[in-house]
């Protein structure tokens, strides 16, 4: 595999793509391959469309349901950060039947989203918000009898957009742990993506109905290339960052995993019939990158020059001859950005899913830490020093590399960050600077006696035990410690958001900020009644063809 300095750099993890392993895709080809029956139960929604819908969910070991409540909220309500209090669309996936009690229990608490008080049965608590623009305009257009605009439809690709998914035992819901015993659900964030899944046909049956209710027989129905372009819109901001800091032995697996496949993948002998989707998907990618139009400038240049590279990479494997590996297409795109490297792994796990799939069932590990009492200073010397120069090589005198610290905000407990000796809020600083604790702890031990108990330096300096015990538990865990300074001016946080973003498997990242930005879940996906995914790197079928 490569190396961990290379994977783990912070900037080429924040260059990934959605691949056939990603979360939403592994979920989808589960619900695929089991057969599962999902059917739209009931729709008791008004002329506006407000009221509540239920999809039932068969999977063969057991009945599901997701319930979702629709409710009319004045424009100034649409928030899409964790501090709003109203939402256009709350839904929540259960186990077992919708009993009459049950519904009204939901009807009192599911709207209230972190208010409201739930019962076990809930495995995901989840809003969204209607894209007002393309919302309207697809139910007017429809209405008349008329497709919507495919530039407005490529533009935005969603007309639901979530902004929270609770999958981890909040507000009542049912346990993280507990969820690890559910055959259906028990792989990393299986439940959320089938959610997801769901109320992305909920998006496209509503403004189908809407636009039926308003046009009545001169109504037609979203085209079906239009509909499987349609995919849910996701708000991300800064609380996902603290994730990939907090637990590197998940971290670990899930990237390992990935290094495992692309090991696999690139050691297999090229066949003509494979390198001939390998570059069908390159210039899928070009679409896909050449349609994205974002505000955000520096994702433009990016986008832009993304576009220009691939062009060029598919002028170079034409000199690709079948019956060699496709090592020698990585070393090729080596010549070129990370973003492209990463775009050509992303097609050749692609063109290899089947080495992916033992690894995609395998995503789960115990986070257990624990200190061995017969460690010395010598040990723990040898790790910082063989796993972790990156960290010690920093120089955190200079402000620049302490410039950011990372607090939570008081409404709801939302991270944020802010500028060290200019914003406010830095005594309720949280921790999350492992490569500054790494370098400062490293100083205070490289010159004591190797030989001395670690356990008792700890008993001494307690302050240490938190970093002492992290270094020594991912001793063989070598794809877990992102390298990266979280405090650096030059991080930015989006880095870390789109790394986890692309593992559960979002595309079409759109930087609002440098501390939010929006993306898309299953764009391109297959519909509840497909079953081929082709959802890598999405573009309109109509393009396509």
């Amino acid at each position: 595999m490569r190396d961990p300095s290379i994977v783990m750099d912070i900037k080429r993890l924040s260059s990934m793509h959605q691949t056939c392993m990603s979360f939403s895709r592994s979920t989808l080809r589960e619900i695929k391959n089991k057969k599962w029956i999902i059917n739209k139960a009931k729709f008791d929604l008004d002329l506006n469309g407000y009221g509540y819908s239920i999809y039932s969910i068969n999977s063969n070991n057991a009945k599901y349901n997701i319930v979702i409540f629709s409710q009319f909220i004045e424009d100034k309500d649409r928030n899409d950060r964790v501090i709003a209090e109203k939402w256009d669309i709350t839904f929540a996936l259960v186990k077992g039947e919708i009993t009459k009690e049950r519904l009204s229990h939901m009807q009192e608490n599911v709207p209230l989203q972190e208010k409201g008080r739930n019962d076990d049965y809930v495995i995901i608590l989840s809003r969204a918000n209607k894209s007002k623009r393309i919302f309207d305009h697809i139910v007017k257009s429809l209405s008349k009898g008329k497709q919507p605009d495919l530039n407005l439809v490529t533009e935005v690709g969603y007309v639901l957009r979530t902004t929270a998914v609770y999958g981890n035992g909040k507000f009542g819901i049912v346990d993280f742990n507990k969820l690890q015993e559910n055959d259906d659900f028990k792989f990393s964030f299986s439940a959320q993506m089938c959610s997801l899944y769901v109320l992305r046909q909920f998006s496209i049956d509503l403004v189908n109905y809407l636009a039926k209710k308003e046009g009545g027989d001169n109504a037609v129905t979203l085209d079906i290339n239009i509909q499987r372009y349609i995919g849910i819109g996701n708000s991300t901001g800064l609380g996902m960052a603290p994730f990939l800091v907090r637990h590197p032995k998940i971290i670990n697996k899930w990237i390992t995993n990935r290094e495992i496949a692309i090991t696999r993948a690139k050691n297999i002998e090229i066949n003509s019939d494979a390198l001939n989707t390998f570059k069908k998907l390159l210039n899928k990618a070009y679409t896909h990158f050449f349609i994205h139009k974002v505000s955000y400038e520096n994702q433009q240049k990016i986008n832009l020059q993304i576009c220009h590279d691939l062009k060029k990479i598919l002028v170079d494997l034409d000199n690709i001859k079948t019956n060699s590996l496709w090592q020698n297409v990585i070393d090729k795109s080596a010549n070129y950005s990370i973003e492209i490297q990463e775009i050509v792994l992303a097609c050749l796990l692609e063109v290899n899913s089947h080495v992916t799939y033992d690894l995609v069932s395998d995503t789960n590990i115990e986070e257990e830490y624990y200190l061995d009492k017969i460690l010395t200073i010598g040990d723990i010397q040898k790790l910082i020093f063989n796993r972790y120069q990156w960290a010690i090589k920093i120089d955190f005198a200079n402000p620049e590399n302490k410039y950011w610290f990372w607090y939570c905000s008081s409404e709801k407990s939302e991270p944020r960050i802010g500028i060290r000796g200019i914003d406010v809020g830095e005594e309720k600083e949280v921790f999350l600077d492992i490569a500054r604790q790494i370098n400062d702890f490293y100083k205070k031990i490289k010159s004591l006696n190797p030989k001395e108990s670690l356990a008792e330096f700890l008993f001494l300096n307690p302050k240490y035990h938190y970093i002492a015990n992290r270094i020594h538990n991912l001793g063989n865990s070598t794809m877990g410690e992102i390298q990266v300074n979280i405090l650096s001016k030059n991080n930015s946080p989006l880095y870390l958001l789109r790394c986890k973003l692309s593992i559960l498997g979002a595309t079409r990242f759109s930087p609002c900020s440098d501390k939010w930005l929006q993306v898309v879940f299953f764009q391109g996906a297959p519909l509840l009644s497909e079953s081929n995914d082709n959802s890598i790197f999405p573009i309109p079928q109509d393009i396509l063809a």
